[in-house]
This record gives structure tokens, sequence and C-alpha cells, in this order.
């Protein structure tokens, strides 16, 4: 992977990228390097690499005998990072350098923690500076290795109510959970059930056809298929007289919601939605459709690790690593700004299903530490699962997790994804007073909510 990241370095001949790596390697004396050592140093080349300032490598290139290789490293990294205006680290250099190398530097997806920065900094006004501030907050404690303690000890309001109230139950849910490895039952083959059409008015919900008019118009009459058939007739003539793709592929959306699709048959016309994905490109839907593929594609792995995470780099890969979720590193910045509130609220953990090989997040669905307004008592909320369709499998680990959890907190469970659990429905209201974060994404309410203050109706508690 490092020597694939220095070689990805067009701008470096063979010859400097061989000598890069002999320095590297170099230990003055006779004893040889540490794995420990050789680990540091290896991390912080992979980390200028993928901060694409290799211009900064030719003091490593150019290496005199009598320099010492990991200072010099140390100072390159700490440089950059020092550098940054938009974190604005103040410390001392090594450490910061050695922290970012070991924390930021090693992510699964190379790059992600500078990804997400880079897109974040096209924010302007208000936004851009309370996000800035909440970003600049999770990146000292991430360094700092107290992103744990911060995430509970911090209080906002919601965490204050929870903490005066229910004490205990708040201690317990901040606890470290290990999960458990689970091999798959030979008769789980099936994916879970899956529907076009509800995943496409799934996607109106969520603001993801924002900008495209005709869609959005289906959608708000999704209650009277009459209409929608009229829409698409005219959508149809439209896109025929003005040649334009973009109403093509609106069209061709209509077209398909009409006609219940199933996952065989959007497999079979995959070129087609491939087709429309390029057309929609720069919308968010353009990403859900091409993410859809590749889910309908992916068999689920025969043993999986199963886990209650509160870990930094799980939750900034939360919707990175999974199909169809806008909270991935790389999404559209008016939606992904609400990532923070999964990292630095500890009202939000999330249950997942990895490979326990990489580490990689199979599936997962963020799981909620909420109040219940009526009864005056904390409540969990299993919120949507990622990937949509998900393998069965990952589905019952997820909902069998979420249950036990609940067993083990003693506390009511709620969802709105009926179908996956025996419910009963609830007249329950359930809300969160606040976040830490200035924005906060909820499926359940209304996506993005300012300081994360929103509320969830139609909901249904899970018989545990």
């Amino acid at each position: 992977m490092i020597c694939q990241a220095l070689e990805n370095r067009t701008e470096l001949t063979p010859s400097q990228k061989i000598k890069c790596l002999q320095n590297i390697l170099s230990q003055k004396g006779k004893e040889p390097l540490s794995k420990e050592e050789l680990k540091n140093r290896l991390s912080m080349l992979y980390c200028l690499c993928k901060l694409e300032h290799t211009d900064k490598l030719t003091p490593i290139i150019e290496l005199l005998p009598e320099e010492d290789i990991a200072a010099k490293l140390s100072e390159l990294v700490a440089k950059e990072v020092l550098e940054d205006t938009y974190l604005n680290l103040q410390g001392d250099p090594e450490f910061i350098a050695t922290r970012y190398a070991q924390t930021f530097g090693r992510m699964r997806e190379p790059n992600s923690w500078k990804i997400y920065e880079m897109e974040l900094q096209t924010l302007e006004g208000e936004d851009r500076e309370s996000v800035q501030r909440a970003f600049q907050y999770a990146t000292r404690h991430i360094l700092n290795d107290t992103h744990r303690e911060a995430r509970y000890q911090a209080t906002s309001q919601h965490i204050s109510k929870i903490m005066e109230n229910s004490p205990k139950i708040w201690e317990k849910w901040a606890k470290k959970c290990e999960g458990r490895l689970v091999t798959k039952e030979s008769s789980s083959q099936e994916s879970s059930l899956f529907s076009f059409q509800d995943f496409l008015k799934q996607k109106w919900q969520d603001d993801h056809l924002k900008g495209l008019a005709a869609l959005t118009k289906f959608f708000e009459n999704s209650d009277a298929p009459e209409k929608q058939k009229e829409l698409w007739s005219i959508c149809t003539e439209e896109a025929l007289k003005s040649e334009d793709p973009l109403l093509q592929a609106q069209a061709t959306l209509m077209e398909l919601y009409l006609d219940p699709t199933s996952s065989t048959e959007l497999l079979a016309s995959q070129n087609k939605i491939k087709q429309i994905a390029q057309e929609l490109a720069g919308h968010e839907i353009a990403h859900d459709l091409t993410d859809l593929l590749i889910s309908l594609r992916q068999p689920s792995e025969e043993d999986v690790f199963v886990i209650d995470t509160d870990d930094w780099e799980d939750l900034v890969l939360s919707g990175t690593e999974v199909a169809g979720s806008c909270q991935r590193v790389d999404g559209l910045v008016n939606l992904n700004k609400c990532l923070l509130a999964y990292i630095i609220d500890g009202k939000n953990r999330m249950l997942a299903v990895k490979n326990p090989a990489t580490g990689k997040i199979l599936a997962r669905c963020i799981f909620r530490l909420l109040w219940d307004g009526n009864n005056r008592r904390p409540v969990l909320f299993q919120d949507r699962i990622y990937p949509f369709p998900c393998p069965s499998d990952y589905v019952k680990h997820l909902n069998d997790l979420a249950k036990e959890r609940a067993r083990e907190l003693g506390l009511p469970l709620y969802t709105q994804e009926i179908l996956q659990h025996d419910t009963k429905p609830s007249n329950n209201v359930i809300q969160s007073y606040g976040s830490l974060a200035p924005f906060e994404y909820e499926d359940g309410a209304e996506g993005v909510m300012q300081n994360g203050v929103f509320t969830i109706t139609d909901i249904h508690q899970v018989v545990t």
C-alpha cells in the first residue's frame, strides 16, 4: 500500500522513489530497525504521499549521511500539519507529526480525514465557522487519544438531560463494547426484501433529488398514481422535444418507478442505470444509483465481526465504506457536514457488521440514545440500515445486537424500519435536545437538523 502510494506520485522519477525508500529503511550503526520504528517511518512516508505534497520529499531523497531520517520525517509531517490554517493545531511538532501519522495517516480509506477537511472548507459564512470549530475539536481529541472521553464527558443540553436523570444508564451506554465473530449460516443466502420504488421514494424524502424539478414534482404526488403517470408522460414528451439528457434521465427513473422493478431486473438493465447516473452527475441520486448496483452484486461474507462501536475511525467511515450514504467523506458538503455529529456526539454510536480481517464496514446503522418526553426516560433508536439493499444475514446481526443492547441497558428500543423487526406501533414521540456538532443528519426526522435538535414520530417499539 505504501509502495503503491509512492508509485502513484508521477512527478518523482523511479530512481528518486528507490532512493526515498532506501533512506527510509536505512539505520545508523549495527542495530536493525525495530518493528515499531519501521512502522512509524513508513506511516509518515505514506501520510506525506497521501497529503500529495511529494515535492516536500526532496529532503528525504537528498538526505545527508549525518542527518537523522526519523527526525526529518517527523519534521516534514509536522510542518505540513502545523501550517494547515484550517486545523490551527498548536503543540509539540514531533508529537503532532507522530500522532497524525499513527491516526489519520493509517486510516483504512487512505487520506479520508484530509478529503473530508477539503470538502468542509468549501462551506461559507456562519456554517463554515461552526463546522470548522467542530472539526478542529474532533481532530485535537483524536490526536490526543481523548476522543472517547470527550464525546461522553462533554455536556450538550441533550447529554446533560440524560446524565442528570439517568446517570447509571449513561455510564453503561458510554462503556466500550468488544464485539464478536459470527459465522454465516448456510441457510442465509438471500438478500433482504428490496423495492426499487421504496428506494427512489426514500431518496426523495432524504432530499437527494434536490435540483431535479421534474422528479421532485413527480414524488410530491406519490399519493396520486394517475397524476404521476401524467407527469411522466409530460416529462417524456419534453425530453424528446428538447433532447435534454438530464430531463430524459428523470423520465426514465419515473418509468422504472411506475413499472415495478425487481433487483434481478435492475441488474439485467444495469447499463441503463449507469447511463442515468452519468446524466445526473453532480446530484446525490447519481451516487445512490451507482452504489445500488454495487450493493445488488455484493455477496455477504462467510465470517463477520459484529459490534456496537464508538471508534472514531468507524464513525468517520460510516458513510464511506457502505453504499448509499450521503455521509461519506467526499459527499456533498451540505449533507456530509453532519458527519461530525456521529464522531463527536456521545449520544450516537453505531452498530456495525465488519470484515474481521480488514475492519471494513459491510453494513451499519446509527444507534442513538434519545429521550421519551412522555415517560421522562432515555430510549434507544435504531436508525436505517445501510447499504440498501442489505444481505438478510447482516440485517439479522444488526437487529439482534440492537435488541441485545436494549436488554443490557434496560431500555425500550424503537425503529421506523417495521419490516425488519417484530414490532408494535407506538404513539410516543422521541427527541434529541441538541448536539455537540452544529449539524446532525437523522433519517427518521427531516435529514439535516440544525444543532442536532429533532423529533422522531411514526415509530414502532421493537419486541426485545
